[in-house]
């Protein structure tokens, strides 16, 4: 039996290492057939609420078109889907209301002029 060189030894950690990194840093896919069946209107609407709530708990939503985060927006408020939040999503699965994101604004310059 022969001992593994220093090369393999190497090449295997190399592997174990990238292995763990991609598999923290893997995204998760978008269902193109289920999102084709949306865009096309072939969705009975608790299709389209099941749809929406996979895209929510997954995050895809808030990496795709404007329109499938301010549609999730509106379930979560109406109460048809839930916003588990707290992951560590490219967003922040969290709704602030109106009241919280207007006072994390930085106040307005007004354009004066110095003499």
């Amino acid at each position: 039996m022969t001992k593994p060189t220093n090369d393999n030894r190497r090449a295997a950690s190399y592997r174990r290492v990238t292995a763990r990194r991609h598999s923290k840093t893997a995204k998760p896919k978008v269902d193109v057939e289920q999102l084709l069946a949306y865009e096309a209107g072939e969705m009975t609407p608790e299709q389209q609420i099941a749809f929406f709530q996979r895209l929510i708990d997954s995050g895809l939503v808030w990496q795709l078109q404007g329109h499938y985060g301010r549609t999730v927006t509106a379930l979560i408020k109406a109460g048809h889907c839930t916003d588990k939040g707290g992951d560590d999503n490219a967003h922040s699965n969290s709704i602030r209301p109106k009241h919280k994101v207007e006072a994390n604004r930085k106040p307005k310059r007004h354009n004066t002029k110095r003499l």
